[in-house]
């Protein structure tokens, strides 16, 4: 079964503008969390979904320039923008990650995707995480359901609430590290605000070297020695259905 990898992006960011190309230790966020996810084992291709607004149009441009596989979708109709690029890729098995988390912990994602196809399951998320460590797998036959039978506006924007709303329907299941030092929830490591971008070039400051990726491992271990990072971002609020990681 074919397995895409599809990073959601925009530049029209409503908190924070251009922030997926924002960047870290000299490069794009898109592109640390590209680098990150190329990790990810048994998976077959990479993709950025974004949309055909022309405000997208640099996110394009970077994908170009970097070699980066892109396609362009509805911009409020997220689920139909990736159900169009896995059907036009034939991808059955989709694992969803979002442009605006360059922590993705790619190998939370291997051990999830091995979970679903062991447990033959039509969804999985990554539960108990920092908050933008994750991701999201389902299979196409899902969204499919989704996009036919999913009316309202937030089903259709964030991609997979119709899914995990509908437990009846999809054989579902959750993936916990198994690592106790990895079940921070309440550790906030996603970029929404300016708040959360410096923690996170805070982060890339003190943790990135070329040629590697930043071990979540050394991040936890730095936001535990210096827990004034951590109130960088504490006052900020998760936003609703952003069910990423």
């Amino acid at each position: 079964m074919k397995v895409l990898i599809i990073i959601q992006a925009r530049f029209s960011s409503t908190r924070l503008p251009g922030k997926v190309l924002l960047k870290l230790s000299g490069k794009p966020m898109l592109w640390h969390l590209v680098q990150r996810m190329k990790q990810v084992k048994d998976s077959d291709e990479l993709w950025i979904a974004t949309s055909v607004n022309p405000a997208d149009q640099p996110i394009v441009d970077f994908c170009k320039k970097e070699g980066i596989n892109c396609y362009r979708g509805p911009e409020q109709d997220v689920l139909k923008r990736f159900v169009e690029l896995a059907e036009k890729e034939k991808g059955e098995i989709i694992i969803r990650v979002t442009g605006d988390n360059p922590l993705t912990e790619p190998s939370f994602i291997a051990q999830a995707l091995a979970a679903y196809k062991k447990q033959k399951l039509d969804y999985i998320t990554i539960k108990q995480a920092p908050i933008g460590v994750g991701g999201e797998i389902v299979s196409l036959k899902a969204l499919q359901r989704s996009l036919s039978s999913g009316a309202k506006d937030y089903q259709r924007e964030h991609v997979t609430p119709y899914v995990y709303e509908h437990p009846e329907e999809f054989s579902m299941g959750e993936y916990i590290p198994s690592e106790s030092f990895f079940q921070q929830p309440a550790i906030r490591l996603t970029v929404d605000e300016e708040a959360d971008l410096a923690l996170m070039r805070e982060i890339y400051k003190q943790l990135y070297r070329d040629g590697e990726i930043v071990s979540l491992k050394e991040v936890l271990l730095l936001l535990k020695q210096e827990e004034s990072l951590l109130l960088l971002n504490k006052h900020i609020k998760q936003k609703s259905y952003k069910n990423v990681g």
